[in-house]
């Protein structure tokens, strides 16, 4: 009949646009067992493993043998074709076998350019992130998908879990900058985060390497590390400082609503080169002494 015509197009035709046709055919008439399509994960041809990967997850949450040939699948396959339906299916698998299928496609460096498997890889793991943040360290250190680690860092920002992206960042590791930037970029704009008491060290320690010094001084900066604000301080005072280090620690030194800062802008607001940047910092301190200064300067 026409189920076994379709079964023989499937599996003897040459042209892979008719076994795809084939394939569609029998999974929308409910000829497709599971057992079929974990076997058609093997298949030679790209498009029918992708729609096998597909056709598994689409009722919902597979099987755990379906799930066990997916991971296998995961570790081995050369095709970014198959690997974007690998990492879009992740979303339908149960979050506890995730990590290991997730594992393995973010370390195919040829991805990180990809335009969709990035993305896809990011919202099957997200939920996770704040949750289990050792595994989630744990994948950043074995991805070769920059942006996989800096979204990783900057989601343990938002969930709270500062102290573990610290612990994390003071690993040894090519993701160190990485999740450092990603650290950066989920701090901006965030003024009520808290220096971690294990911060400390871990900065005395990547503030040596040459290529994590400027990233770690900056989130230093946000955190208004002592020794930071020290050196912001000094930068002002200092004749011989270029301008725009100048500027830079104003805007550092008024976000952290320093007091020293506040107590020398009066003396700011005579320099022309730093005027505007005084300006924009009065501005930010809850201080009539200040407002009473600049309307006397300009009425």
């Amino acid at each position: 009949g026409s189920i076994s015509r379709l079964n023989e197009l499937l599996v003897n035709n040459k042209n892979e646009d008719t076994r795809l046709r084939a394939l569609w055919t029998l999974q929308i008439t409910n000829n497709l067992p599971e057992k079929r399509l974990i076997a058609l994960l093997e298949d030679k041809d790209q498009y029918i493993r992708a729609w096998a990967v597909q056709f598994l997850v689409e009722d919902g949450q597979p099987s755990p043998r379906a799930t066990q040939m997916l991971t296998a699948l995961a570790k081995k396959e050369h095709s970014p074709v198959v690997r974007r339906y690998l990492a879009g299916a992740l979303q339908r698998i149960d979050e506890g076998n995730r990590w290991e299928i997730a594992e393995s496609l973010v370390q195919f460096k040829e991805d990180a350019r990809d335009p969709n498997i990035p993305l896809m890889l990011w919202f099957g793991i997200e939920p996770l992130v704040a949750k289990q943040p050792e595994k989630a360290l744990a994948l950043a250190n074995e991805s070769e998908i920059p942006s996989i680690v800096q979204k990783i860092a900057r989601r343990l920002v938002d969930g709270d879990r500062l102290e573990n992206l610290v612990e994390g960042v003071g690993q040894k590791s090519d993701a160190q900058l990485n999740l450092l930037e990603g650290m950066l970029a989920g701090m901006e704009g965030n003024t009520n985060l808290k220096e971690q008491k294990n911060w400390t060290k871990v900065y005395k320690t990547i503030k040596q390497d040459p290529k994590l010094s400027s990233v770690a001084d900056e989130i230093a900066q946000k955190f208004g590390n002592a020794e930071m604000t020290q050196r912001l301080l000094t930068i002002l005072n200092d004749s011989e400082s270029k301008l725009e280090d100048k500027k830079n620690a104003i805007r550092v030194l008024t976000a952290q609503q320093n007091l020293e800062l506040e107590s020398i802008i009066p003396k700011l607001l005579e320099n022309p080169d730093l005027r505007m940047e005084a300006i924009k910092a009065i501005a930010s301190y809850d201080s009539q002494q200040l407002g009473i200064l600049l309307y006397q300067k300009y009425p």
